[in-house]
């Protein structure tokens, strides 16, 4: 990582900037939970080793979006609540691609 690490640099911004920008939004929010839940998990294994650590703090890090997955939180107050329902019309025709655009949402 040494060698590269402008390019590592940039992508921890870009996609914390994305995660960020979608849960705040409520839109593709399960997308930008699994985002969250990747950037987590892979802090969380590389901090859980370090003394004096408070491990409760990565593990909240992990849960709450966890919980964003599984609730689809963005259909109550964000973007994804106006495009459940279009794309529910769409996937019910057999649109593949609607089909997991809705998941998503």
């Amino acid at each position: 990582m040494v060698p590269h690490w402008t390019f590592f640099g940039w992508m921890t911004l870009i996609t914390e900037t994305t995660i960020g920008t979608l849960l705040i939004l409520g839109l593709f929010t399960r997308l930008g939970s699994i985002m969250a839940i990747g950037m987590a998990v892979n802090i969380t294994l590389g901090i859980v080793s370090v003394p004096h650590e408070w491990v409760w703090t990565y593990v909240m890090l992990v849960t709450l979006p966890v919980l964003f997955l599984f609730t689809a939180a963005g259909r109550s107050f964000g973007v994804d609540a106006f495009l459940v329902h279009p794309l529910g019309r769409a996937a019910g025709q057999g649109s593949r691609l609607s089909r997991l655009i809705r998941w998503l949402v």
